[in-house]
């Protein structure tokens, strides 16, 4: 998991992918989330959570069990949705409007004047004394703009990329809680593989794009490669060090409790996603397609289980 979310964010580093094939990786892994949080987590959760109550035999201690897990399905769920929301949320606000749009102008201007730079060095004019002027003054220009578009950015970056290693840790959560049962473990694995590339990939492009040096961005990259791998770890860690230290722990309890949270930062980021999807100018019918089929695949590998 560690070097394949790695690999995929090294990526942008040495080749170009075209951005339509980006975004129909993309709409497939947005409902592959979808799928593995309403059709896989969830419901494991539900049923986790359920099943460790049925050792009570009363009636009544029965029925407060299962209100108490109504409430705790729900909180969990909410929790879950609401972490990812209030990351997301910070990020926006961290970043400014008037900061976000000088950088962009800046950017903009600075390719602009490369660009005539470029279109004036290919041209064959004869005023070649003012071809030159314009260059000159051009390049005095750019050390300034250079400076505000590479540092205003670097400072705003650490919040994304927060959001994404605290996504990327409720994967690892949904992953060591789900490891009793192998074929939850194998479901829950592939979808985490499936939609962590084009994280890494996209995460790696817009650290790039804001002006980050490549062993900066690297730094980013490891940090998200790590959080999966070191969330499952220290759930199962966490669960096994309780199952066998503290008897009076109820482990199933919790692993229910924990998918249900993962289930939720699953449901947020697969909403986020599609709404980042529609601003795609690739084809829709095509884009629904994969969004459908990413649907699809969770389920179909969940069907055994379910029997």
């Amino acid at each position: 998991m560690l070097i394949s979310s790695f690999v995929a964010g090294c990526i942008p580093l040495t080749t170009k992918l075209s951005q339509s094939n980006l975004s129909f990786l993309t709409a497939v892994s947005a409902g592959l989330l979808i799928s593995t949080s309403l059709a896989v987590i969830i419901p494991e959760g539900v049923e986790t959570l359920y099943n460790s109550s049925r050792s009570e035999t009363s009636t009544d201690l029965e029925t407060d069990h299962q209100l108490e897990e109504h409430a705790v399905v729900g909180l969990c769920l909410l929790i879950g949705f609401a972490v990812m929301f209030v990351i997301d949320q910070f990020s926006a606000m961290h970043v400014h409007p008037s900061q976000s749009s000088a950088a962009n102008a800046n950017f903009d201007k600075r390719n602009s004047i490369e660009l005539d730079a470029m279109l004036k060095a290919s041209r064959k004019t004869s005023d070649a004394v003012a071809a030159s002027t314009s260059t000159d003054n051009n390049t005095i220009n750019m050390p300034e703009e250079t400076n505000t578009s590479e540092h205003q950015p670097i400072q705003h970056l650490t919040t994304p990329t927060v959001g994404l290693v605290v996504h990327a840790a409720a994967d690892g959560i949904a992953l060591g809680a789900s490891v009793s049962d192998p074929q939850l473990s194998m479901v829950v694995f592939f979808a985490i593989m499936l939609h962590k590339a084009p994280s890494a990939f996209a995460l790696t492009t817009v650290l790039l794009s804001e002006g980050l040096s490549r062993i900066h961005v690297r730094q980013h990259l490891l940090m998200f490669s790590l959080s999966a791998p070191a969330g499952a770890l220290l759930t199962y860690l966490f669960l096994q060090f309780f199952s066998d230290a503290m008897d009076f722990v109820n482990v199933e309890y919790w692993t229910g409790a924990l998918l249900l949270f993962s289930g939720g930062t699953f449901l947020y980021v697969a909403m986020h996603t599609i709404q980042e999807s529609q601003h795609d100018n690739g084809s829709k019918t095509k884009r629904i397609g994969c969004i459908l089929l990413g649907m699809v695949i969770p389920f179909v590998l969940n069907l055994n289980h379910s029997h």
